[in-house]
């Protein structure tokens, strides 16, 4: 965490960026979010990019876009956090199996976008089935004059011909200025509704934000958990105090953070995926409060009953029936994975480690400190027992070590002293003061459990869990270019092809997919960024003909 205590600082310094900075003199994050289609089933994936840029057109300043799936009242369905590379960020969302037909919005945003209005979320409308569970209400959507009106014929899609024969490979030629933000799904025709993208604004800061101070910053290096710390009495801040976080479970990690002046901290979570419990404690007795990590609540729209017609129910019961036989055949869409190394258990390059199985077992902890632990010894106050480390190089004691029980933290020294010796495995010692990230710690001990679960002790009272979503892993679709259907995988896909990662090299760039068995119109929609950081769409419809009689 030193990037956060000292290398950030130095960057909102360079940037203009400040606690006393108002909104009005910093710059906006703009997010586009587009996905492989607007209408799905329960069960099925949505496939999505986001490109994240500054209002000057240059890269981002955050490394995490935050993707919601929410029902109407804003209520969470799906979150993720999706790490972004040079603005871009890609990832996929299960479609509950429960979820209720209706009508949802997937939307996209940086922490750092949250200090402005929710308008500037890049939010879009997707219409969702699920057969066994019909809608217990109208259903509505927004009302079209509130959609971001988009451009088209950006780039044009060339191919010799628009009709196919069954199990054909197509090659499709996509031309225009050159660009690297280019998407391309290939899906059942009317399942992409260009008229449902886009309910956002990228706007100027009213009087009254104008004013606001900064609360949350760009998320520069990774997913972060930031809150306050006050006073148990007064209810003011705490500044100058140590925080710790730490993650216990398969993936071991500490961090420390000091407080500043306004009782605020932030932790920078490396190398995690999925979801984590997060303990949160300090140095001294205090309330720890939490951040929120997603936002909450919609923008304001206009919303109008949702029509439908023959064409819509006829594309909606021809959707279904390929959900179906995909759940069927178990033709699902091949993924790759990428996911972070881990880091390494913290302290152990640096510590003494003492292994209880090398040594005759004494009868308690107090003597195993005494007597075998290096640079410890157990001492008497008036508040009771307490253990102490020595400085290996002047032999003085320290005082406030950092005392650690499988990576949390422990102020309560007597409860540790009554753990019977056979319950540990190790005690580990850096006798001496200790920087981590970016602060000075006087010594370190840390014991580990052979449980790994606090050898039976409760969990400290003023320690805070949080459950914690961390980067959803990278994810990718994978598909063959040539075809690889059979009479046991027929192809009867909604999305026959996506891929978020075109790069139009010289003006140009050529794709291939395979289509299935189906009979079918297909659209082609291909999404980008033009120059001025708008995005455009352009669609061409294909047709698969039906399987010879021969």
């Amino acid at each position: 965490l030193r990037f956060y205590t000292s290398a950030i600082f130095i960057l909102f310094l360079i940037n203009g960026f400040s606690q006393n900075k108002t909104l009005e003199k910093l710059p906006q994050e703009k997010v586009l979010l587009t996905t492989d289609r607007t209408i799905y089933f329960a069960g099925e994936q949505i496939w999505l990019k986001t490109i994240c840029r500054l209002t000057a057109g240059t890269d981002s300043l955050s490394r995490v876009m935050y993707v919601e799936l929410l029902d109407k009242k804003a209520k969470p369905v799906v979150q993720k956090k999706i790490r972004v590379i040079n603005g871009l960020s890609t990832g996929v969302i299960e479609v509950p199996e429960d979820i209720l037909t209706g009508v949802y919005y997937i939307r996209a945003y940086t922490q750092y976008m949250r200090n402005f209005e929710k308008e500037l979320f890049y939010t879009t409308e997707l219409t969702i089935i699920n057969a066994d569970l019909p809608a217990k209400e109208i259903i509505q959507t927004i009302a079209k004059d509130t959609v971001v009106d988009e451009k088209s014929g950006l780039v044009q899609i060339n191919m010799p011909s628009a009709v196919f024969i069954p199990n054909a490979s197509v090659e499709v030629e996509l031309t225009g200025k050159e660009s690297k933000e280019v998407s391309v799904s290939v899906v059942k025709k009317g399942s992409y509704e260009s008229n449902k993208v886009g309910i956002h604004k990228f706007y100027k800061i009213s009087a009254a934000d104008a004013e606001k101070k900064l609360k949350w910053y760009p998320e520069i290096r990774s997913v972060s958990i930031t809150g306050k710390v006050v006073d148990k009495q007064s209810g003011e801040p705490v500044k100058n105090m140590l925080v710790f976080a730490s993650v216990i479970d398969s993936v071991k990690q500490f961090h420390v953070a000091k407080t500043n002046d306004e009782g605020t901290f932030a932790f920078a979570l490396m190398h995690l995926h999925d979801n984590h419990q997060v303990y949160i404690g300090s140095d001294r007795d205090a309330t720890i409060l939490i951040n929120p990590d997603f936002a909450a609540g919609l923008p304001t729209a206009a919303y109008a009953t949702l029509k439908m017609d023959s064409t819509k129910l006829d594309l909606l019961n021809k959707m279904y029936t390929n959900s179906q036989v995909m759940d069927i055949y178990k033709d699902e869409t091949v993924t790759s994975k990428t996911y972070l190394d881990t880091l390494p258990d913290p302290f152990q390059t640096s510590m003494e480690t003492i292994l209880f199985k090398d040594y005759v077992a004494l009868p308690t902890m107090t003597d195993m400190f005494n007597e075998i632990i290096p640079y410890t010894k157990v001492k008497t106050r008036k508040e009771g027992v307490y253990i102490q480390l020595a400085d290996k190089k002047d032999k003085t004691f320290f005082e406030n070590t950092l005392i650690l029980l499988d990576n949390i933290p422990f102020h309560d020294h007597a409860a540790l002293l009554n753990i019977p010796p056979a319950k540990i495995n190790s005690v580990g010692v850096i006798a001496g003061r200790y920087v981590y990230g970016g602060e000075i710690l006087n010594g370190v001990i840390s014991i580990k459990s052979k449980d790994g679960n606090l050898a039976g002790l409760p969990l400290p009272g003023d320690i805070v869990v949080v459950d914690y979503i961390t980067y959803n892993p990278d994810v990718k679709a994978v598909y063959e270019k040539t075809n690889g259907f059979s009479a046991n995988k027929p192809g009867f896909k909604n999305t026959l092809y996506w891929n978020p990662y075109v790069e139009l090299k010289d003006g140009k760039q050529i794709i291939q997919f395979a289509v299935g068995n189906e009979a079918s119109d297909y659209d082609i929609v291909v999404r980008g960024v033009d120059a001025n950081g708008n995005l455009f769409t352009t669609i061409k419809t294909i047709t698969v003909l039906k399987p010879s009689a021969n």
